[in-house]
């Protein structure tokens, strides 16, 4: 098969779901020729396994940014060569879809030796989740929020309440800001008003739709003014007196 083929092969793997037929006969093809490739690895470097977990480790240890991808599958590829790491990367991009994750690790339990699927379970079941978190980052803007932490404090002192606000983009940069509760609530509203010049509800998924509505509404009924409770008429001999 030409590197090209190859190529194709990989790029329709790592599109498409296995219980696609095509995907599945594509697979049949590469994995078991990428298998000899890592099988001839193994056999001349016994301590292969180590160092690749190693290498991955050192590479997502200090925070996963949009650039640690790229820099991943070049030391993976400089070691392993490029369809053993197409290889890795194609068991690791779908690590958080559990029924995708079982189908493709079947797939090379199936078509390669013992040894290279061991290999690629062991390195797949320590980093997949980080293997999976560096490919999705480095698709998206760097600017883009990624992880978002959030503390409330009530302070005693100044009897108010302190929001902490931790985001982290994509690019592994972080800042912080504190706020008191109308500080938070304006932000809130500049936000949701940059947010509705789009004008466009195409521009949405329903999942972040439906989500939005839920945390919106259980803000909205907790702002409604309070409802004073209407004085009760005085009660003679247990009958109320008409008012």
């Amino acid at each position: 098969m030409s590197t090209d083929l190859k190529l194709q092969g990989w790029d329709l793997l790592g599109s498409s779901n296995f219980s696609d037929p095509e995907v599945a006969e594509t697979a049949e093809q590469l994995i078991p020729l990428t298998a000899q490739q890592l099988q001839a690895l193994l056999k001349i470097q016994p301590n292969a396994l180590n160092y690749v977990l190693e290498l991955v480790r050192r590479h997502v240890e200090e925070g996963i940014s949009g650039d640690t991808y790229g820099r991943l599958f070049a030391s993976l590829t400089s070691y392993l060569g490029e369809d053993p790491s197409l290889l890795l990367v194609w068991l690791a991009q779908r690590y958080s879809d559990q029924n995708e994750q079982k189908a493709r690790l079947k797939a090379v339990s199936q078509y390669a030796p013992l040894e290279v699927s061991a290999f690629c379970g062991a390195i797949i079941a320590r980093y997949g989740s980080d293997i999976e978190t560096s490919i999705v980052r480095s698709n998206e803007n760097p600017n883009n929020w990624s992880v978002i932490s959030r503390e409330v404090y009530e302070d005693k002192i100044y009897n108010t309440y302190l929001f902490r606000l931790t985001i982290e983009k994509f690019n592994g940069e972080k800042f912080a800001i504190e706020c008191t509760p109308d500080s938070m609530l304006a932000l809130a509203t500049g936000i949701m008003y940059t947010t509705a010049l789009i004008n466009d509800r195409d521009a949405f998924s329903e999942d972040r739709i439906t989500s939005f509505h839920e945390q919106a509404d259980t803000l909205v009924e907790l702002l409604r003014p309070k409802l004073e409770e209407e004085p009760k008429a005085p009660i003679a001999n247990g009958v109320p007196e008409p008012a």
